[in-house]
């Protein structure tokens, strides 16, 4: 009832603040969609708008901070975490997210419409375990993926265009040339 209140005039298609999240990244088997449900799904999304600070990004009336300049930590890998307003397919506001930085878990939200701040801030150390709750692998995966990665692809074009393209050209070339042990 307070956020209706606090809220200026276009601001009604998210007066509960968002509803629901995605959240798409690395070691996950696709975009995790973060809904109320069951009580436990319920809890893990309240305890992800907690922690990632999202009521305060979206009201200038509710306690918040961030800082402009990126943390020294060692953030780790990224995650997208786009929230969504209550019957809107639309986003209302993408935060990234960096759950395995050291010492602790950080939130970037970059300027966009709806924020009434962007920036980095720590997140309070539950942040992670309850993107795990959610799917998110308890490590952070190892960097470079799969072994089909695009250097891996190109190394292997490599072989195959040498065994395909320059082997037999390399034969026809001696065989022309009369090279001993290359039969004619």
């Amino acid at each position: 009832m307070l956020a209706a209140l606090l809220l200026p005039a276009g601001g009604a298609a998210w007066a509960k603040g968002p509803d629901r999240a995605t959240l798409t990244g690395p070691g996950l088997d696709g975009a995790v969609e973060i809904r109320p449900g069951s009580e436990a799904d319920s809890a893990g999304l309240t305890l992800l708008r907690e922690a990632s600070g999202i009521d305060a990004i979206l009201l200038t009336e509710l306690p918040g901070t961030t800082r402009a300049d990126r943390p020294v930590a060692a953030l780790g890998p990224a995650y997208r975490l786009v929230w969504h307003a209550p019957g809107e397919e639309r986003a209302l506001v993408v935060q990234e997210v960096y759950p395995y930085a050291e010492p602790g878990p950080w939130v970037h939200t970059p300027a966009q419409p709806l924020a009434v701040r962007h920036g980095w801030s720590q997140a309070p150390s539950f942040l992670k375990d309850t993107l795990v709750g959610f799917g998110l692998p308890e490590a952070a995966p190892a960097p470079g993926g799969p072994w089909w990665t695009a250097p891996s692809v190109v190394a292997l074009m490599g072989v195959v265009v040498v065994l395909v393209v320059v082997t037999p050209l390399a034969v026809v070339r001696a065989r022309r040339r009369g090279t001993p042990g290359v039969r004619h």
